[in-house]
């Protein structure tokens, strides 16, 4: 439940493949992601999605993105103060940290998938070029994607070749515009393909996420999740 009160929930699809195969299939996501850390030591690891809702009575589509930079850490004065008394966090507290580190938007009805997956990933990537300015440190970024065209897109950008569509071609010539600002400060962004719809848990949360901003029609929204819990 978002802080409007709207209840966010995996769809029955969803559900059921993660009581399929989401403990294996997140375990390998995991896996692979442990191993790409201990090697590169990432600053800031985030999942991203989108979602595309159509409205069956008139048509109408809603389209919108999700970032998550997975639960924040407690303010190291509170948790000081809280073990010095004593007491635990609430979970009312810890539910808040984890919705701290979601972000998104609503973003143009007419963009397709692959539309929304790219412009996830850049929001995300210019959020780490901003605080690489502001603070000055190296940006190391793990990316987790559930959209294999949007990686192999931002692939064939990368190695220079030509695509068609002159609005997509912008987005992801804004996407490497990111990339090179990290590279002028040591950093780079790691790109790790979760497949969408696949089990795997962090990408069934962040599509939640995404899914549960599509009834927002600001260009930026924040979703603080109060109740947030896995039935397996």
């Amino acid at each position: 439940m978002d802080t409007a009160g709207r209840r966010i929930v995996c769809d029955a699809e969803e559900t059921a493949c993660l009581r399929q195969r989401g403990v294996s299939a997140t375990w390998w996501a995991r896996h692979v992601a442990c191993l790409l850390h201990a090697r590169h030591h990432f600053t800031k690891p985030a999942a991203t999605d989108g979602s595309l809702k159509i409205n069956e009575d008139d048509g109408r589509r809603r389209v919108a993105y999700g970032v998550w930079e997975g639960v924040q850490p407690i303010d190291k004065h509170k948790s000081a103060a809280l073990e010095e008394a004593g007491i635990l966090e609430t979970d009312y507290n810890t539910h808040r940290r984890v919705g701290d580190g979601i972000s998104g938007g609503a973003l143009p009805p007419s963009w397709e998938v692959i539309d929304f997956e790219l412009y996830a990933i850049y929001a995300y990537l210019r959020r780490r070029v901003e605080v690489m300015k502001a603070m000055g440190a190296t940006q190391r970024c793990l990316i987790l994607s559930g959209c294999k065209a949007a990686l192999e897109a931002i692939e064939q950008e990368y190695r220079g070749q030509t695509l068609h569509n002159a609005d997509r071609r912008t987005l992801l010539t804004a996407i490497h515009a990111q990339l090179t600002a990290l590279r002028r400060k040591e950093g780079y962004a790691i790109f790790l393909w979760t497949p969408g719809h696949g089990g795997v848990a962090i990408a069934a949360s962040i599509f939640m996420f995404s899914s549960g901003s599509s009834s927002i029609q600001d260009d930026v929204f924040d979703i603080h999740v109060l109740v947030w819990m896995w039935r397996s």
